[in-house]
């Protein structure tokens, strides 16, 4: 690091290290659910994959799941992709960033919506794919090709009579016609209400968790660039542990300053690629969508595979 900003970065990120700030580490979070799921579903196709953590930026594979019964989903916002460009003029505030910060932390997320996550590709093991979540619930659908063919996960946990969290996960395999199921639970009994966000992974982040992830660390503002119709504030966030800190790029709606987009540059000694991108959008709620995240739909015909083979 040669420049005085990135040597004040450096040193105020060893601070807040030392100062024990950091309470939120994604890539926990995102090992240890992905690390679940793997073991409980992957099948034969799936078994040399790595791990499928948020997909790095690059080429996007591009695959929908077909269209649910009913009325199309209907965007909250503009989802057409715009070029990145730096907005002409920002309003002197959205370059404070303890007024953004601040925003972000009295957000909301936007009422009878589901959310949309986009994950480019990282690699032949992780393909691109989209991932839809229910607030309501914390139930998720995931749709991504391998290997040419069709892959649909359902992820849904709930609380047992003991309370404690159960996770189930249904796998449909479209090129070998096969699917499976398993459920695991987490072990130890919560108090308090149910878990409102997914058990594994980082595609849906409630308000409520970004603002966290905001305290977590070091946070400067980037530029203003346009990304999927949005003007966004673009927030550089270094987090890390002993000093090798993954730095995180958040892009909030200038307006709404709610999450749009975030990608993630991981530390050189980490598992991952360089980088991850994942674009959020919040979809109006309908009751075809919600029945595609919550029901999962295993087609007649399809053979039953154990979870482990």
């Amino acid at each position: 690091m040669n420049s005085p900003e990135e040597t004040q970065l450096r040193d105020d990120l060893r601070h807040i290290v030392h100062a024990g700030a950091l309470t939120l580490d994604l890539d926990a979070i995102e090992r240890r659910g992905r690390r679940e799921q793997r073991r409980a579903i992957a099948l034969p196709s799936l078994a040399a994959a790595g791990v499928v953590g948020i997909a790095v930026a690059g080429s996007l594979v591009a695959f929908r799941h077909p269209a649910p019964a009913g009325p199309p989903p209907v965007a909250v916002a503009p989802t057409t992709t715009a070029p990145r460009q730096q907005a002409s003029t920002t309003a002197p505030q959205l370059d404070n960033v303890a007024y953004v910060v601040q925003q972000v932390a009295v957000a909301r997320d936007p009422a009878n919506s589901v959310v949309e996550m986009k994950q480019s590709a990282i690699d032949a093991s992780n393909p691109a794919e989209t991932i839809w979540t229910d607030p309501a619930t914390a139930n998720e659908v995931t749709s991504r090709v391998w290997d040419g063919g069709k892959v649909m996960t359902w992820q849904h946990q709930y609380l047992d009579s003991r309370r404690v969290i159960n996770v189930d996960w249904t796998q449909v395999n479209y090129g070998p016609r096969t699917w499976s199921y398993v459920t695991q639970n987490y072990g130890t009994p919560i108090s308090g209400p149910a878990p409102t966000t997914p058990a594994a992974g980082v595609a849906y982040i409630p308000a409520a968790s970004l603002k966290g992830m905001l305290a977590a660390g070091f946070v400067t503002i980037v530029g203003h660039p346009v990304v999927d119709g949005h003007h966004t504030v673009e927030l550089s966030v270094a987090l890390g542990k002993d000093g090798k800190a993954e730095r995180n790029y958040f892009y909030v709606d200038s307006q709404t300053f709610q999450l749009v987009r975030l990608v993630r540059v991981f530390a050189p000694d980490s598992p991952h690629p360089a980088s991850a991108t994942s674009d959020y959008t919040w979809v109006q709620r309908t009751a075809a969508l919600t029945k595609l995240i919550n029901d999962p739909q295993v087609p007649p015909g399809f053979t039953l595979v154990s979870a482990n083979s």
